[in-house]
């Protein structure tokens, strides 16, 4: 069913707009001067009268360095970016009432949307062409032997979409919202960091980001680097006001108009001098149309010839911000709609009444319409991590959810909730944390071990401070080189006192050696020997059988016959081999496989290995009695590894008793083609799932005692990409 969406009116009393010029005196903090804050009113001058045919400024670039179209922006690829850095401004710019956060309502609406909406098209078209021009001089310059890149493929597109009746336009509008408040002189206003500087640092409370980067992230998205907004908020005085900017992030060009080279950066306002820009407000917008009108304080941002993808884009955004804000939208701090205007339909709903049910369709449209390869691990933790703070009756018999609150020093208590369910192989064994707005930073996981997810929710506003100072400018990484000289030391150890502490809950999940725990799905990839079915042989991975389970967990490298009574074994390649030392004397005849060990040397004989015992290969003779011992294969046991589908070092051991056995075992490494020699296997950590009786001691088993026909299962961590001989004493 298709959706209307409605569209608000703008209501404007235009007598309470035309105000005079306001001056107010200051403060600055660093010295204490007395300093002029200049509040400009739309009747400044005549001259500031906004129309759409007004040009862009480019300022010159006097003896600066010239830029290409590789720019701060093009760290901002993915659509995920556009969305957290809207959404997280969306937030931090949230109304109250009675004191508290009111929730916060964005959409992100897709239109076609007329050309001669485009502020100054017809000298920005002329600045695109002076910049084609500019490069390919560059370009056909004698000095120059290689082409200069994407810059003229670049600008050549850009020409291309404005000379279209229509134009791609992504408008992100935010609802409940203050507006992009700020005068011109106010430098670390919201309006001033958005549109009059870039990647400069400032307090804007707990829920902002540091590096100022805003623009970039929506330049990024636009094929022809620009984007306009308009506002309304309201002042310190109580007074409605409203404002319209725009930013182009081009490259260096000779200006149509004043044949000076430029910057890079450009801007939609009016010059007061060589020194000073303002934005258009007020009065300066009379009687001007835009594409979408606003009767509420708020923002409407519009990114210029969208560079999207038709059948993707609106999937792409939606799992930006489903995974970026999840927690936020739980809790009534934000809400998402995703619209097509060219279609009047509403794509996507996304608020905290539908979200898990969202979720779930979600993960069918990205499979369907994108690839099931898509949904990958980070999307399927959204799925524990919703269940943290689902409704508890929801939840199975079996899970459990508990909630902590962790004493980090310097920062003071962190939240934590943790959810886990032995028998839901759809939780990832991932933990993230988020900082203010409730936006998620990054997952951490743990490998091995009873399933589950768990959020780490860093509130205070000192903690804040350090993750703030620890992400990169996309909001997706923790990195210490990223945070301030004077504050890495102490903040990187607050995160990684966090962690550890994290990791320490986590690690206590897994079952004591006198507990037992079911792993769900081991009796599907691991036949059972005491019902007759056979010993579980692994096929080699280089034989090339495709895996035909599509159930979460391991990939089995076990394959039955429909029926299940017969187990094929290839034992060409095997991955594994076990041998045990047997007594043996010296001989002359049998044995010839076997390493005879001893402290005596024996000198081989015309570059052979002599007779006897000797401490390098030789021959000898099994002999119960013998006083010497021999490494021979081993038919008393089979080892069996299954290895984990998604992550590289973690396998599955079973150990299967042919005979009755009774001793240790060692795990070790092949060091060599012939699998003769190995070194002690360095297993980072197991868990038991049977006989939990059974102990080990570093890579060893210790004192393993089984009946013919019996097996222990373990997982286990260990190094990647390795070979295993096994063998036992």
């Amino acid at each position: 069913m298709q959706t209307k969406a409605t569209i608000p009116t703008l209501t404007i009393n235009h007598n309470k707009l035309k105000k005079p010029l306001k001056i107010k005196s200051t403060k600055f903090a660093e010295n204490s001067i007395p300093a002029l804050t200049v509040i400009l009113r739309s009747n400044f001058c005549e001259m500031r009268t906004f129309k759409y045919s007004n040009n862009w400024n480019f300022p010159s670039l006097g003896y600066g360095k010239e830029k290409g179209m590789n720019n701060a922006s093009d760290i901002f690829k993915h659509l995920d970016n556009v969305g957290l850095e809207t959404a997280q401004n969306s937030r931090n710019s949230c109304r109250k009432e009675n004191g508290k956060d009111i929730e916060v309502s964005v959409e992100y609406r897709l239109k076609n949307i007329e050309c001669k909406f485009f502020p100054g098209i017809e000298d920005y078209k002329k600045r695109l062409e002076s910049a084609i021009k500019y490069f390919q001089h560059k370009e056909s310059s004698s000095r120059s032997n290689k082409s200069i890149g994407k810059e003229i493929t670049q600008l050549s597109r850009a020409l291309r979409i404005l000379n279209q009746d229509t134009i791609p336009v992504l408008t992100i509008r935010d609802y409940g919202t203050k507006g992009l408040q700020g005068g011109e002189l106010e430098e670390l206003s919201p309006y001033y960091r958005l549109i009059k500087s870039t990647g400069i640092s400032a307090e804007q409370g707990t829920k902002a980001g540091r590096f100022g980067h805003g623009q970039n992230a929506l330049v990024a998205k636009s094929d022809i680097k620009a984007f306009t907004l308009f506002s309304q908020f309201t002042n310190e005085s109580k007074e409605k006001e409203i404002l319209f900017a725009g930013n182009s992030i081009l490259c260096s060009h000779i200006d149509p108009n004043k044949f000076y080279k430029t910057q890079e950066t450009g801007f939609i306002g009016t010059v007061i001098d060589e020194n000073q820009f303002i934005s258009y407000r007020n009065d300066d917008l009379l009687n001007i149309d835009f594409p979408y009108n606003r009767s509420t304080d708020g923002t409407d941002i519009y990114i210029w010839g969208f560079k999207h993808d038709s059948d993707k884009w609106d999937l792409l955004l939606a799992k930006g911000l489903i995974k970026g804000f999840f927690a936020a939208i739980r809790e009534k701090l934000i809400n998402f709609k995703i619209i097509n205007d060219n279609t009047n339909e509403i794509l996507h709903e996304i608020n905290h009444q539908n979200l898990d049910e969202y979720y779930s369709s979600l993960e069918v449209q990205v499979k369907k319409r994108l690839s099931i390869k898509a949904w990958n691990k980070e999307m399927q933790s959204i799925y524990g991590f919703l269940k943290t703070t689902c409704n508890q009756n929801s939840n199975s018999i079996t899970a459990k959810r508990d909630s902590y609150l962790i004493d980090v020093k310097k920062i003071g208590n962190v939240e934590m909730i943790l959810y886990q369910d032995k028998d839901d192989q759809k939780l990832t064994k991932e933990w993230c944390i988020m900082r203010q707005p409730l936006m998620k930073i990054r997952n951490f996981n743990k490998p091995i071990g009873i399933p589950f997810n768990a959020v780490v929710k860093v509130l205070s506003d000192k903690g804040n401070d350090v993750f703030m100072d620890l992400e990169d400018p996309t909001h997706l990484k923790l990195v210490r080189d990223y945070c301030d000289e004077e504050n890495v030391n102490e903040y990187w150890s607050i995160y990684q006192d966090l962690s550890k502490k994290v990791q320490i809950i986590i690690e206590n999940l897994d079952p004591l050696s006198s507990q037992t725990q079911d792993i769900p799905g081991l009796a599907d990839l691991i036949p059972d020997i005491r019902a007759g079915i056979g010993d579980g042989s692994f096929f080699s991975p280089k034989e090339g059988i495709p895996n035909k389970n599509n159930k979460d967990g391991f990939n089995p490298s076990i394959i039955t016959d429909s029926n299940k009574s017969t187990i094929t074994t290839i034992q060409k390649n095997a991955s594994t081999i076990s041998t045990k030392r047997t007594a043996s004397s010296e001989g002359n005849t049998g044995g010839t496989t076997g390493t005879v060990k001893t402290d005596k040397k024996v000198n081989p004989q015309s570059g052979n290995p002599g007779s006897g015992a000797g401490d390098k290969q030789g021959n000898a003779k099994f002999d119960p009695e013998g006083k010497k011992e021999s490494l021979t294969i081993n038919e008393d046991i089979k080892i069996r590894l299954l290895r984990n589908s998604s992550t590289e070092n973690r396998y599955l051991l079973r150990i299967i008793a042919l005979k009755n056995i009774h001793g240790d075992i060692n795990l070790g490494m092949v060091i060599n083609n012939e699998k003769k020699s190995c070194v002690p296997l360095p297993v980072e950590s197991r868990i038991s799932l049977n006989r939990k009786e059974i102990r080990w001691q570093e890579n060893k088993i210790k004192d393993i005692n089984m009946q013919t026909n019996e097996f222990y299962d373990c997982e286990i961590l260990l190094p990647s990409s390795a070979e295993f001989a096994i063998s036992t004493i």
